[in-house]
């Protein structure tokens, strides 16, 4: 993959048995809380059915589509609406033996399963702008997204810049700038607050300073148990 993982759910592995289970349980809960899901269409999916493809090296992808509508009254072109773009990254991590960690917890040590995403925030995949437009005011260079691109790498840059901490900040936080998000109706939509029901949860940002780890932000949640 291009970029560094910015999502890491860990999964306390006295609430599973295996591996697989966390898997499961994380992918499941993503669909059932947060409403992600692999709704893709046949032609988006055609290279994964014909040539076992997958999107920057992932394992799986899902998404949930139809947020934040944007109408550009003066370049109606432009109008689109919103996808929180979820890859899974789980394969690597079985096969160099790091899906399974300890962590020091106040003091004790707890082992933890767990599962890599890659979450960013884009303009829909059906819309023909897709994955951006430059000074849309939700995903795009404004207001403290203002940064500096690379002309001559801006898809990429954009995705790293201003895609990735969005996506970040909406799973985990279930806002965009700060301010909550709405689905194509009006309804308000929540994410990953929405497991605090069942489950208990430590989440947290992170920016890290690491040169190898080329995203600005990163989320973590620990699964600890269910409720």
């Amino acid at each position: 993959m291009p970029r560094y993982p910015n999502v890491w759910f860990y999964v306390d592995s006295s609430i599973v048995n295996k591996y697989r289970e966390a898997l499961c349980l994380i992918t499941y809960s993503l669909e059932k809380y947060c409403h992600i899901v692999d709704d893709f269409s046949l032609y988006y999916r055609l290279p994964r059915l014909l040539f076992g493809f997958f999107s920057e090296g992932c394992n799986m992808e899902a998404r949930r589509k139809k947020l934040q509508p944007y109408t550009d009254l003066s370049n109606p072109h432009l109008s689109h609406d919103h996808q929180l773009h979820v890859r899974y990254y789980f394969s690597d991590l079985v096969r160099n033996k790091l899906e399974k960690v300890k962590l020091d917890i106040n003091g004790k040590g707890f082992y933890f399963y767990r599962l890599a995403l890659s979450v960013h925030y884009e303009v829909g995949v059906e819309n023909k702008n897709h994955p951006y437009v430059e000074f849309c005011p939700i995903c795009g260079r404004t207001g403290e997204y203002d940064v500096e691109i690379d002309r001559n790498n801006v898809d990429k840059d954009i995705c790293r810049k201003i895609h990735d901490p969005l996506g970040v900040e909406l799973l985990l936080k279930s806002t965009i700038r700060g301010r909550g998000v709405s689905d194509d109706m009006g309804k308000r939509v929540r994410f990953i607050e929405e497991m605090k029901k069942d489950y208990d949860l430590d989440i947290y940002i992170l920016n890290p300073k690491q040169e190898d780890i080329n995203t600005p932000k990163v989320g973590c949640i620990l699964v600890k148990h269910k409720k």
